[in-house]
């Protein structure tokens, strides 16, 4: 299995979902819980506090590994509320309104390969500086991060 370009696809949510995922968000915020979200045998989780402040807008992000058509990682994350502070994650006091719907956003990467560390090039550029060294040539005081 091969996937190369855009991901797109459809969610499509249970009847009444939203009610209930409404009502277990307001009981576990009440009491600083998470929410959770599973496939096999990889869990994420958030606050249930802020995907409420969120009004239930949150975004999924998936890794999948082309080569063994697997998903590699899941991550759930509220959508708008970026900087939360300790503030946001207390909900006894919080009243939110019960949005109509749900909404969702997935972002779909693939699993690439880094470029292998070019080893060979280091172990020249080492020895060159070595010969220049016992020449007597001047010395360079540039970081290690500035030479490589």
């Amino acid at each position: 299995m091969n996937f190369h370009g855009n991901y797109t696809g459809t969610v499509k949510l249970e009847s009444g979902i939203e009610d209930s995922l409404y009502k277990g968000l307001k009981e576990s915020s009440s009491k600083n819980g998470m929410y959770y979200l599973r496939s096999k045998d990889l869990l994420t989780s958030n606050s249930a506090c802020l995907l409420l402040r969120s009004n239930l807008a949150h975004s999924i992000a998936v890794t999948i590994d082309q080569e063994r058509g697997s998903l590699e990682s899941l991550t759930v994350f509220p959508d708008g509320i970026y900087d939360a502070g300790i503030d946001l994650l207390d909900c006894t006091d919080f009243d939110a309104a019960k949005p109509s719907k749900i909404k969702t956003q997935v972002v779909v990467t693939t699993v690439q390969e880094l470029p292998s560390p070019d080893t060979v090039s280091y172990l020249q550029r080492l020895e060159e500086e070595k010969r220049a060294r016992q020449h007597g040539a001047a010395q360079d005081n540039r970081s290690f991060l500035a030479k490589y």
